[in-house]
């Protein structure tokens, strides 16, 4: 048995002090960091020398600069870090629970949404530029494609099939022996087409060995906060390696070094070393060499990094640096894993793994295209590496979910949200609150799993709602509480006292609290008593336009200096336009009277202050301001977009700016609503568009016609059957009605019983039908005009004439009719 404690021979000695002296050589890694604990103690130096190569097998150690301090922790800026103080990577320029600024933070939206079963593209204004269906899209994969295949090769070759397909809608799939591809075009023939030409094509030309099988074809739309994006895939791949041989002459030592490897006592570049080995040799000193092995380093390490935790008494004889485990750099690593994806299909962005990190290189990349992340995910993962025949490519589908909401609602809700992230992170979800941008911060959740990311944007989502102001059951609202005056600052009185956030919702009429629970019901009880006391000062004028002219000549400024600045708001999105007050009845009259005066007063000026809303004509609450030079309330702004969306004018609507007076009338783009709305607010409002615009074409939309079935489908005059996705019912496209197995005829002879009895019975009710989409209608009062609530048309309901506006109407029912209709026999 060895003793432990054998005397070493003279030439060991000579040996560990050639090694101590060498070690003044090499830089102290925790002196570049500035926290060495041994100060001029240490045996490592205090100066940078210059950094030297490495070589394959050395007797001293060389030179190492440890510049992991320079890259910012992803976990630090998570807000996760576990390794504190004592962390390698920088805890610099950014604070916990917010992320340092990203390219995923960019608004790559294509305004693309699924709505009703429709792909709807949005342009500015939220107009409705397009609305497709998915039966309008085929798609067809194809086989046996040379093993060099392009989008622009397959593209020639569809060329001379006569066939005009660009390379964007192609997808390419590199396999072992050959290649594969999709090709999606927006075109419901198109899967045929091609496939009966390649048939044809048989044995004439190299197209001939081409297989074509008809596919489902992907729909491809933009970010939407109410849905779940998978669209991101995280790609790693294990970073080259060597195995490092340390010659020790005594199996006592090489077992303590072992041991303390092992124990995580010694490590290399401050990480653990888990891969340890120790076997014996003959040609030692006593006979017998020990060779203590470490595996899976990083292919960058000097002996300088193996020694650094080494006592001197206690290191090898030599240290011998195996081969890397493979030559090709980091960024030519970066460039083939990218290319790779590529060959799928486009990317939105691409984030190349750094150069400093953990033993895998790690890279993002976000695909236009949902179903080409699908497709990256299940084709490439666990493929091997084309530069390192051993090793593997791991790429995992990300989901992910956004918001974009208030900082000051962000700020009121941070406990809740930080509670529900302990969760998120025992399920391995990534939540980031990006730094805010005018006044909102975009927050968004990723996760591999689809499941708990949809659970955790549920629960986001109702953090995010807040607490509803109730009174008795019912949704609380007065609409003192749509001015800037008593009751408007009671509220921020409310907020002050309590610590929490009071948002009111003039669109939805109601008021949110955000804050701790029990002071938010606190908040609650005391808005049902500011309720109460104001429920009767409240007046509403309508006005003409003479009456709204005068308004905006001086009036509204002589009506403020007369019953009080915040006593006066004016709601110039209604329809008609109405004047705001909060007064008696004194008060009423008299603004009625100066009303009916309507004389221009010079004296009084007739601009707005620039901090005044160009919809209230107040001092702006939250004030935003559009690329016109105009400012809005927040809210003001999001009820001037929705209000717009609601108007019966003949033209396609489109949001616009009513600054000056109504005069601007510039049209908002799309970008600028997705900054100045909340993101639950900027998707409500394109499908707001959306709607109002199937309800403007009901001779080319209609809805289907089951009950509480909202999807929506193409009409035609062939009789073409609509099967429905959501309700499985077919729908004819041309009688709108649903029967399988007849021709439009032939169901209505076979229901023509039914019809006799409900004509009869409308005839008898007084019902009749919208001339333009159907819609029943019964009218039992007032005149005869009629407006349909189901498209909006104006209506004569004396002859049924249509009209794109009331006036038309009224001009042909005096002129035609001799009256409007009403009669006033009868009436003293």
């Amino acid at each position: 048995m060895e003793p432990s404690l054998t005397p070493r021979p003279h030439h060991l000695d000579q040996y560990a002090q050639k090694y101590a002296s060498s070690l003044s050589r090499v830089p102290c890694r925790f002196y570049a960091r500035g926290n060495c604990r041994d100060g001029d103690k240490c045996r490592f130096s205090h100066t940078t020398p210059p950094k030297t190569g490495d070589t394959d097998n050395v007797a001293a150690p060389s030179s190492y600069s440890d510049t992991r301090g320079q890259v910012p922790c992803q976990f630090y800026l998570r807000g996760i870090c576990r390794n504190g103080d004592g962390c390698p990577y920088s805890h610099t320029g950014a604070k916990e629970g917010k992320a340092v600024s990203s390219i995923e933070e960019t608004n790559s939206d294509n305004f693309s949404r699924q709505i009703a079963g429709a792909i709807v593209t949005f342009i500015d204004g939220a107009k409705v530029e397009k609305i497709s269906f998915p039966s309008d899209f085929s798609a067809v994969h194809l086989g046996n494609l040379p093993p060099n295949s392009s989008p622009s090769s397959i593209t020639n070759m569809l060329a001379q099939l006569g066939l005009d397909v660009p390379a964007s809608q192609v997808r390419v799939r590199p396999l072992e022996n050959g290649s594969s591809a999709d090709v999606r075009m927006e075109d419901s023939t198109f899967a045929k087409t091609l496939c009966a030409k390649l048939a044809k094509d048989l044995g004439n030309t190299a197209a001939s060995r081409i297989t074509a099988i008809t596919v489902s074809s992907p729909v491809v739309l933009g970010s939407n906060a109410h849905r779940v994006d998978s669209k991101k895939v995280h790609c790693s791949w294990h970073r080259p390696s060597r195995t490092v041989r340390m010659s020790f002459g005594s199996q006592s030592i090489a077992r303590k070094v072992e041991s303390a490897f092992n124990a995580g006592i010694y490590k290399v570049v401050g990480q653990a070393v888990r891969s340890v080995s120790l076997h014996g040799s003959r040609g030692g000193y006593h006979g017998v060499g020990w060779t203590l092995s470490l595996s899976n380093l990083p292919a960058n390490i000097l002996a300088g990094d193996i020694l650094s935790d080494i006592p001197v008494h206690l290191r090898p004889r030599r240290i011998g640096l195996g081969d890397p485990s493979y030559d090709a750099s980091l960024d030519e690593a970066n460039t083939i894993i990218k290319s790779q994806l590529l060959q799928i299909g486009p990317l939105e962005y691409w984030e190349s793994a750094a150069e400093s990190g953990g033993k895998r290189a790690k890279a993002k990349a976000r695909f236009q295209n949902e179903e080409d992340a699908r497709s990256a995910a299940a084709g490439l993962n666990e493929t091997a590496l084309p530069f390192h025949g051993h090793g593997r490519l791991t790429v995992q589908l990300v989901h992910s979910a956004r918001f974009k909401v208030s900082e000051r609602i962000y700020q009121a809700v941070r406990p809740k949200v930080g509670a529900e992230e302990t969760v998120w992170k025992a399920q391995h979800l990534v939540f980031i609150p990006y730094e805010p941008v005018r006044g909102y911060r975009v927050l968004k959740l990723e996760g591999e799993s689809t499941r708990d990311v949809a659970r955790a944007k549920k629960a986001l989502e109702e953090i995010l709602e807040g607490m509803i102001a109730m009174s008795e059951g019912n949704v609380l609202w007065s609409p003192s509480f749509s001015m800037n005056g008593d009751s408007y600052r009671m509220l921020k009185d409310i907020e002050e006292r309590l610590g929490i956030v009071v948002v009111r919702s003039k669109r939805l009429r109601r008021i949110h609290l955000y804050g701790p629970e029990e002071k938010c019901k606190e908040g609650s009880k005391l808005i049902v008593d500011i309720s109460k006391a104001k429920s009767t000062d409240g007046h509403s004028i309508e006005l003409d336009d003479k009456q709204f002219n005068w308004v905006c000549h001086g009036g509204f400024q002589k009506i403020s200096a007369t019953l009080g600045v915040k006593a006066v708001a004016l709601d110039i999105m209604s329809k008609p336009k109405r004047l705001l007050l909060k007064g008696s009845a004194a008060d009423y009259k008299l603004v009625l009277s100066m009303l009916a005066g309507e004389k221009e007063d010079e004296s009084f000026g007739t601009a707005l202050s620039e901090n005044d809303c160009s919809i209230c004509w107040t001092e702006a609450d939250n004030a935003i301001k559009t690329h016109c030079r105009h400012t809005y309330c927040a809210d003001c702004f999001e009820m001037l977009c929705f209000s717009e969306l609601d108007t019966t004018k003949s033209t396609e609507p489109a949001i616009r700016c009513q600054g000056g007076s109504g005069k601007c009338n510039a049209i908002l783009p799309l970008d600028e609503l997705w900054d100045h709305l909340p993101s639950s607010a900027f998707e409500d409002l394109l499908e707001a568009s959306f709607k109002s615009h199937i309800r403007r074409h009901p001779q080319q939309f209609q809805y289907c016609p089951t009950p509480d079935c909202n999807q929506v489908y193409r009409t035609t005059t062939t009789g073409a059957v609509f099967h429905c996705s959501n309700c499985l019912i077919p729908v004819c496209t041309t009688c709108h009605a649903s029967h399988p197995g007849m021709t439009c005829a032939e169901q209505k002879d076979f229901a023509s019983g039914g019809y006799e009895a409900l004509a009869k019975a409308k005839k008898e009710l007084g019902i009749k039908d919208c001339p333009a989409c159907k819609t029943a209608i019964e009218k039992t009062e007032g005149c005869n005009h009629m407006e349909c609530r189901g498209c909006g048309t104006h209506i004569c309901w004396k002859c049924m004439k249509t009209f794109a506006r009331s006036a038309e109407c009224y001009t042909h029912m005096n002129r035609e009719h001799g009256s409007i209709g009403l009669d006033f026999a009868g009436i003293d």
